[in-house]
């Protein structure tokens, strides 16, 4: 009995070296690096009501006013934007109020038809950070006009063809003031100074 209590004590002595015997022949495999990530940068978000633009008419919007406010919507649309259009109705105070309503929703340009020449400065002061895209009615003289603030229109011009590429070319220089580019990059028409020279007819040479 006692040599059986023994063989047995001994058989529980030699088990867990046996064990660890065991264990250290076991080749565990080695754990795969994790795969390096780079760190992708935080998408900048659009400032607030950049891509929303207001174009101000001096009048109501007539038939011949319709067509441009049409083609240069349709510009808009294409370059992403969202284009709404009010009326002065020959107000200084409206037009004021206009420019500080667009400022506040974080507009970055306007277009404005002016109802009166001389109060083109005031538009440029008003308008403050915002470009200023002056359509058909040209200001008194140039010194209204400066990096952010152009014509575009003839003072002749006149007719359906002549009002949609004002307003087409408009918000192609709209587009490019926005985002910090020459005014006249890709737009239908050349600017001269600070002027977009629309064609009295609508027509572009080929």
């Amino acid at each position: 009995m006692k040599r059986l209590l023994a063989l047995l004590g001994a058989f529980l002595f030699l088990l867990p070296l046996t064990a660890c015997s065991l264990f250290s022949e076991l080749e565990l495999p080695e754990p795969e690096p994790e795969a390096a990530t780079e760190e992708q940068p935080p998408e900048e978000a659009e400032p607030e009501g950049s891509k929303a633009l207001t174009l101000i008419f001096a009048h109501e919007v007539d038939e011949n006013r319709t067509a441009l406010l049409e083609s240069a919507q349709q510009t808009a649309l294409e370059k992403g934007y969202t284009l709404s259009s009010v009326v002065t109705m020959g107000n200084a105070e409206l037009q004021t109020r206009f420019l500080q309503l667009a400022q506040e929703a974080g507009e970055q340009a306007v277009l404005i038809e002016l109802f009166d020449p001389a109060t083109a400065a005031d538009v440029v002061r008003d308008a403050g950070e915002m470009a200023v895209i002056f359509l058909d009615t040209a200001p008194d003289g140039n010194s209204a006009l400066r990096k952010k603030a152009f014509y575009v229109g003839s003072p002749d011009g006149e007719g359906d063809a002549y009002l949609r590429l004002t307003g087409r070319v408009a918000m192609q220089a709209a587009d490019n003031l926005i985002r910090g580019v020459d005014a006249g990059e890709e737009t239908d028409v050349r600017p001269s100074g600070h002027k977009f020279n629309i064609p009295s007819d609508g027509i572009l040479e080929e």
